[in-house]
């Protein structure tokens, strides 16, 4: 969001920096009447938005070069809504500016506040009197421009990492906030990560994005405690499986159980479940878990159930990992740290 200056921060500007890349100064007022004004006009906000320079960029009328407010006509005004539309005219991606007119020392001025470049070269699209299709303006000191090769690459590289940036912003606050989508949140690590040439952290955030096929592939934190046993867990009278677990462990035979879902299917689990409910994992064969020391039933069939807190918890560990990856510099650069086997 773009603010307003105080009497303040302009006089400074006006006076400190004049006529340098990120400040203009025009005596006369804004006019936009004809081609030839409307094309001065687009020609300045194209340059400064796509300015190098960091930071956002100001033109003042009613200003002259040494800094004194002399101010414009009061009955010439123009609408920050009309100037938003030529330049969307005009101009693709449009460029983010605000303009307003304010008092000082009982004289009006205009200001042009131009936000800084996110969106790589904005360009001109339409021809208007001087300026043509294709055109690529960018401010040079004092001066406007054509932007040379080298620049527009500049452009393009910036947009790239101002990208990058929003996906990280974006990534960490959803990771953070326990009530944001943790699938939408990975999407935005991916983005990021491939943004700035992460191959490890990329990778790691596919795999929870996709799942890790055989359970093998799976990391050694995603794996939650399995209870195993020949009998069915039926809770009733606030006896939940927990406590049933608990009250009978003689019944059951706990092992870790590495989890290789994708983080879709891990949260459908955690949302299906019941609270009073253990999770009922699946029915195999004895034989099919490579451990010994369980009495299956006759037929060898043997119930797997994983609680519901533990579950919950696995989804609050993935969590906390990524945010440990986007927040500590090193981390996502040692992959053995982000994918132990």
């Amino acid at each position: 969001m773009i603010m307003r200056l105080s009497n303040e921060e302009i006089r400074f500007l006006a006076t400190h920096a004049p006529e340098q890349t990120k400040v203009d100064v025009k005596q006369d007022g804004l006019v936009v009447r004809g081609e030839n004004s409307k094309a001065e006009f687009l020609k300045d906000i194209v340059a400064f938005g796509n300015s190098l320079e960091d930071g956002k960029a100001y033109i003042f009328y009613g200003v002259t070069e040494e800094g004194a407010i002399v101010g414009i006509d009061s009955a010439v005004h123009h609408d920050d809504a009309d100037l938003q539309a030529l330049v969307q005219n005009f101009v693709q991606p449009p460029v983010t500016f605000l303009y307003y007119e304010q008092t000082i020392d009982g004289k009006l001025i205009g200001v042009v506040v131009v936000d800084e470049n996110r969106d790589g070269a904005h360009v001109i699209v339409k021809n208007i009197a001087q300026l043509r299709e294709g055109q690529v303006l960018i401010r040079r000191g004092s001066r406007n421009g054509s932007a040379t090769p080298q620049e527009l690459a500049l452009l393009a590289l910036r947009a790239v990492n101002q990208s990058g940036h929003i996906a990280y912003t974006t990534a960490l606050g959803q990771l953070v906030d326990p009530r944001e989508d943790l699938g939408l949140a990975l999407m935005n690590v991916l983005e990021w990560a491939d943004t700035t040439r992460r191959p490890d952290l990329a990778l790691h955030a596919r795999q929870e994005l996709s799942g890790y096929g055989d359970q093998a592939n799976a990391p050694q934190w995603r794996s939650v405690t399995a209870y195993v046993t020949a009998y069915t867990i039926k809770p009733t009278g606030g006896w939940t499986a927990e406590r049933i677990i608990q009250a009978a462990p003689d019944k059951f035979w706990s092992m870790p159980m590495p989890m290789n879902q994708s983080i879709v299917e891990l949260s459908q689990m955690a949302s299906q479940v019941k609270p009073e409910e253990g999770y009922h994992w699946h029915t195999t064969k004895v034989s099919n878990l490579s451990v010994g020391g369980i009495r299956g039933d006759s037929d060898g069939l043997v119930n797997i159930y994983i609680l519901p807190s533990d579950l919950l918890k696995l989804l609050v560990t993935i969590r906390n990992k990524f945010i440990g990856f986007l927040t500590t510099p090193d981390e996502p650069q040692k992959s053995s740290r982000i994918h132990p086997m």
